[in-house]
């Protein structure tokens, strides 16, 4: 039999498990990993050598990618490399792009000139224009001006400046020189001897000059560049002018 008691039991349950079925469900807090990327953006880009001879041929320098700890990351894994205006006389642009556990992206330039006599204008100003990208009293500039040298010797030698059109090459120096602004004629004057009796200086006594080269990411360029037989008179050919600049 049915009694009160056991209406009122059953009411009861229902009750409670109404109760329990429309009571939200307590919110179960996520956490997000925090973000372990490394960033490249400290991280040192060198290539063999800064200027190329012009050879129909796509230019693709091995890149190296070192941490301050001189630890190098591994292409493929840790960074993508991909290049641009590469084939063609000019700047060509290498992009470092991190991948996995880097992140962020790095650029590196180079030039291609023609292996010519004749003076090719916006090349050489390419390369003069590293003599005016900083300043004497800048942290650093002391790599800044290993490197200048190390790639002003490159340039003349590729070209063999020596044998060049002597009157085009007046012409395009003095053409560079005017071209700039006060302010960077005035930063050329305060690094051009500093550049000048590097490059000399390289080419007399190189072991003496080959950490600063290596920590500037010249010294295989350099090494390269210091074969070549006429590399003296075509250095002299271009130092000469770039003295009388003022």
């Amino acid at each position: 039999m049915f009694t009160k008691k056991m209406g009122a039991a059953l009411l009861s349950v229902m009750m409670m498990t109404s109760l329990t079925a429309c009571s939200p469900k307590p919110k179960v807090k996520t956490t997000e990993s925090a973000d372990q990327s490394i960033d490249l953006t400290n991280f040192k880009v060198t290539i063999p050598q800064k200027t190329y001879v012009y050879d129909g041929k796509p230019k693709t320098p091995k890149v190296t990618v070192t941490s301050g700890d001189n630890d190098a990351l591994k292409e493929g894994t840790d960074y993508r490399v991909t290049y641009s205006n590469n084939t063609k006389v000019g700047t060509a642009d290498i992009t470092i792009k991190g991948l996995k556990n880097y992140k962020g992206t790095l650029h590196q330039t180079f030039t291609i000139v023609k292996s010519l006599k004749k003076i090719d204008e916006t090349a050489l100003k390419n390369i003069l224009n590293e003599m005016i990208v900083f300043d004497s009293g800048d942290s650093g500039s002391s790599t800044k001006v290993v490197e200048a040298a190390s790639d002003l010797l490159t340039y003349v030698a590729q070209i063999n400046l020596a044998k060049a059109d002597k009157k085009a090459l007046t012409k395009a120096v003095t053409s560079w020189y005017t071209g700039l602004t006060k302010e960077q004629q005035a930063t050329l004057d305060g690094n051009k001897d500093s550049i000048l009796d590097t490059a000399d200086g390289i080419i007399a006594h190189y072991k003496d000059y080959s950490d600063s080269l290596e920590d500037a990411g010249v010294l295989d360029q350099t090494k390269e560049t210091l074969k070549v037989k006429h590399l003296k008179d075509d250095w002299k050919a271009l130092k000469k002018l770039l003295e009388k600049v003022k």
